[in-house]
């Protein structure tokens, strides 16, 4: 359900895309496939600290996300907070 939101999020401009020369079908495709891989179960040494709990993984990709733009947030700050603008 999310999945398809962020590649109809990401794919809306995409006569924008196919001017820069981009083959949108295979965008598509990549996005499913790194989408599919962002929402699979974690590796096996996470699932052996858990108590063998067979639970779905829901919402990985916003966890993601989530993660990404807290990071970038962080690096981002000393561009801000330093007055020279070759940091």
């Amino acid at each position: 359900m999310i999945n398809r939101f962020l590649i109809g999020l990401v794919l809306m401009p995409s006569s924008i895309y196919t001017k820069m020369g981009v083959n949108v079908g295979h965008l598509r495709a990549i996005l499913q496939v790194k989408l599919m891989m962002d929402d699979r179960r974690p590796n096996t040494f996470k699932q052996t600290k858990q108590d063998s709990k067979k639970k779905a993984v829901n919402f990985a990709t916003i966890g993601t996300m989530v993660a990404m733009a807290v990071l970038g947030l962080m690096f981002i700050v000393p561009f801000f907070i330093t007055s020279n603008t070759t940091t």
